[in-house]
């Protein structure tokens, strides 16, 4: 009896992670506001930012990059006269099979 072994090569693999964002003071999409992605490094915990966007009038966000080694993500919302989202997403919440949808809303600071 013969067992042969084979092995695949694992490298590196994109990951997309996008939403939207609501403004829940006014029922609609946030736009304009500006997105940052940061990834978390494991071990050291030093920051690094991934990618910025701005959001749209359909209220939606979307980064692509290469899944490193991290021990998280962490994603920043803001827009002038609306409170901040700051948000952390552990590495083992990501797939690299699908899409990863992370949906947010925020509220004015008056209006």
């Amino acid at each position: 009896m013969t067992f042969g072994l084979s092995s695949c090569k694992k490298g590196k693999a994109d990951v997309v992670l996008k939403g939207t964002v609501s403004d829940a003071t006014f029922n609609s999409n946030l736009t304009g506001a500006s997105v940052q992605l940061f990834e978390v490094e494991a071990g050291g915990g030093e920051i690094n930012l991934l990618g910025t966007t701005t959001i749209g009038s359909d209220g939606s966000y979307s980064f692509a990059f290469p899944r490193n080694q991290v021990e998280s993500y962490i994603i920043e919302i803001q827009k002038n006269g609306y409170y901040d989202i700051d948000a952390s997403i552990s590495l083992q919440e990501l797939s690299i099979e699908e899409d990863n949808v992370y949906n947010y809303s925020t509220t004015a600071k008056a209006w």
